[in-house]
């Protein structure tokens, strides 16, 4: 279903399990992987990040036109906490670190 992405067990296979799920979940149509600052588009928001966390922060490395962030806790289902404009979160995640990530616990 989902050619663009591989489900490899290195660093990268929850970040693609991540993104086929939103993909499915809002008709997003995946970028090739990799592709800076945004991992899907879709016809009414043209540049979207995806997150997925099991704690309680994500971090992200470019400021997103617009962010989903989904929390899968040990035990249980995949929930969006967040589906909104980037801009608003990524003031919020603070300073850069030293690794190039800016990091946030809870969307504004």
């Amino acid at each position: 279903m989902f050619p663009v992405r591989k489900f490899t067990l290195d660093g990268q296979l929850v970040g693609s399990i991540e993104e086929v799920v939103a993909a499915y979940m809002f008709d997003l149509e995946l970028n090739p992987a990799s592709t800076l600052a945004h991992d899907a588009n879709s016809p009414d928001v043209k540049n979207v990040e995806i997150k997925l966390t099991q704690g309680r922060s994500v971090a992200v490395r470019h400021e997103p036109d617009y962010l989903i962030v989904m929390h899968r806790p040990k035990d249980g289902p995949v929930r969006v906490v967040y589906n909104g404009p980037g801009a608003p979160v990524w003031t919020e995640a603070g300073t850069k670190q030293r690794n190039g990530q800016n990091h946030f616990t809870e969307p504004p």
